[in-house]
């Protein structure tokens, strides 16, 4: 494999970066041509990979194929915590707890709704009021979840 130097990685990365977000906003943006540096194991690690992934399927470059597997497998895990999420949200309401969605499930909700790949989550995040949190917790053993031992 042919090494890089710190400053062309980090030329190359920026070219990446600019590519995938740029083409949330302009999807006729072009990718970057061949010769561009292509580390997708740090692409992974920067966090950016599910952006490069879809501006690269987009544009229909071969190059996508490297994360394929990552980004359904996202897709697959989000659903199902955005079901799940969702289930939860229901039961909480149900027993006039009110809970509002933070983080990547509000992000994914809101801006990703048909790429619920493109923000890998490893959790739900909830957010309710103090004063409903026993009956919340309540709620949420009831459907099976253990309880933390602390109200953070």
């Amino acid at each position: 494999t042919r090494r890089m130097t710190a400053s062309a990685a980090t030329s190359a990365t920026r070219t990446w970066a600019r590519f995938a977000f740029g083409s949330w906003t302009d999807p006729s943006s072009t990718a970057p041509p061949p010769d561009t540096a292509f580390d997708p194991p740090l692409l992974r690690s920067l966090g950016i990979w599910p952006f490069v992934y879809r501006a690269l399927r987009a544009a229909d470059d071969g190059r996508a194929r490297a994360f394929a597997d990552d980004y359904r497998h996202a897709t697959t895990a989000n659903l199902i915590r955005l079901t799940r999420g969702a289930q939860v949200s229901a039961a909480l309401a149900e027993h006039g707890v009110t809970a509002v969605a933070l983080k990547g499930v509000a992000f994914t909700l809101r801006f990703c709704a048909e790429h619920p790949g493109l923000r890998p989550m490893a959790d739900l995040d909830l957010l309710v009021p103090r004063a409903q949190y026993a009956d919340a917790v309540a709620v949420l053993v009831g459907r099976g979840f253990v309880a933390a031992d602390s109200e953070t």
